[in-house]
């Protein structure tokens, strides 16, 4: 009776740590699950902190760029009115504007796909990666403008020469070369 009576004390002291043991884990799976839920929606706010920014960046940029391309429809528009006053000795540097106007079309154009494309990124690579490269791509599309607009401001500037009566400067020759590239 006394091994039965021991035996009974035992298994009693046993299923009360496994009780203990029991609310042991139910309190530590709860405190994971608090901390989980906290740290899901400190990372839900970063996320969206991180699009929001990335988001003002683009639209900045696409103002910026936007702003550029105005400006170099302007110098466009003049020369073309300066064109239509010059006549025929003016046909070569008018192709060459055409031309120099169709690259910055096709360029703004691919520049607008290429934005589509940055999105895509940004969405399958992570915003890190997808600012990085985003950033490339708009250093190299803002020195493609910036060489555009270059160019045709000489170009602008050799139609006012021509106009005015005055020869081609020595770098005239160097513009074509250096719009092409």
């Amino acid at each position: 009776e006394a091994t039965g009576e021991r035996a009974r004390e035992a298994e009693a002291r046993a299923g009360e740590r496994i009780g203990a043991l029991a609310d042991a884990a139910r309190e530590s799976v709860s405190a994971h699950e608090s901390r989980l839920g906290d740290f899901e929606k400190r990372l839900e706010a970063r996320f969206t902190a991180s699009s929001d920014a990335l988001a003002k960046a683009l639209e900045a940029h696409a103002s910026e760029m936007a702003e550029k391309l105005a400006e170099a429809t302007g110098v466009a528009r003049e020369a073309a009115e300066l064109l239509r006053g010059g006549g025929a000795e003016m046909s070569a540097v008018a192709e060459m504007f055409s031309e120099a106007v169709d690259r910055q079309r096709e360029a703004a154009a691919e520049w607008l796909e290429r934005l589509g494309d940055m999105e895509a990124a940004v969405d399958a690579a992570g915003r890190g990666a997808a600012a990085q490269s985003l950033t490339s791509h708009l250093e190299s599309a803002e020195e493609l403008f910036t060489r555009q607009l270059r160019f045709q401001r000489e170009l602008f500037d050799e139609l006012q020469r021509v106009r005015a009566g005055l020869p081609p400067s020595p770098d005239a020759a160097g513009a074509e070369t250096d719009a092409r590239a």
